[in-house]
């Protein structure tokens, strides 16, 4: 089980990793350009105007939860011009500088680029006002051809998904790390082995502590062995400060002991049946 949680781990890891990097490379290269539609579909988009037009529109104070009412005060005082008569806007509302509509491309448009603008119907006091601009495929595989982000192009899902995804796959690996973890160490420690929980040099001897405990038999002064990983004896040491699931010891540096070793009580006659 610490195997496979161990691949998984490293799998979850590098995917969070390049997904990091893929979200990078869309913010550099894919985003802040033109917005991007296959013919005969449609997108929500939202564009500015400036603050002198902003201004000459009147605020309708009874459509704010009412979407048939914003969308018609927005088409009350403003209007769509494009360079294609097969892209139509169905402006949906203006709030302050901001508005909102959905961008409808025919069928019978032609692959490119096209610029667009949505502006007041009094006049518009700077000829770049509300412009956009919308790429135009013939097809979903066309559009997806077009990103450099690795798994908007082959996937079709946009890199924070695929991050937010795997930071939540994180999250219970290592609970269940932690279950799994924590039902193995009361399966050792009930046949009398305990891990390592910390190791510290001090001067010429180790300082370690570890998961036995008077719960587990272990009293001041008791002789316990340190085994290595492979189960093969190392030394023994008498263990202090005993508290109810963790003790501590100390042993000469010389022993070749690591954290992934374990600890084991050595049975008294007495603890005999």
């Amino acid at each position: 089980m610490k195997r496979t949680l161990s691949l998984i781990s490293k799998g979850l890891f590098l995917l969070l990793l390049c997904s990091i990097l893929d979200a990078a490379i869309y913010l550099i290269f894919d985003s802040g350009g033109a917005s991007r539609i296959v013919r005969g579909d449609w997108a929500n988009i939202v564009g500015t105007l400036n603050d002198k037009d902003a201004a000459a529109i009147p605020k309708d104070e009874g459509a704010d939860d009412n979407p048939a009412g914003k969308a018609a005060h927005a088409s009350r005082y403003l209007m769509f011009r494009a360079e294609s008569r097969y892209l139509h806007m169905e402006l949906a509302e203006v709030r302050g500088r901001i508005w909102r509509g959905r961008l409808d491309v025919s069928p019978e448009a032609m692959e490119g680029e096209y610029l667009f603008a949505v502006l007041p119907k009094a006049g518009a006091t700077d000829d770049k006002a509300g412009q956009g601009r919308v790429r135009v495929f013939e097809s979903r595989r066309a559009l997806r051809d077009s990103y450099a982000s690795f798994f908007l192009r082959y996937t079709g899902v946009e890199p924070w998904w695929i991050t937010g995804g795997t930071m939540v796959g994180v999250g219970l690996l290592l609970a269940a790390v932690y279950l799994i973890g924590g039902r193995e160490t009361r399966e050792m420690q009930a046949r009398g082995l305990g891990p390592i929980y910390r190791l510290v040099p001090e001067g010429q001897l180790w300082e370690m502590t570890f998961g036995l405990g008077r719960e587990h038999g272990v009293n001041e002064g008791d002789r316990l062995a340190v085994l290595d990983a492979d189960g093969h004896w190392l030394a023994e040491f008498s263990a202090y400060q005993v508290g109810a699931e963790m003790a501590r010891g100390r042993l000469d540096k010389s022993i070749p002991v690591k954290h992934d070793c374990l600890v084991a009580r050595m049975w008294r006659e007495d603890d005999k049946v």
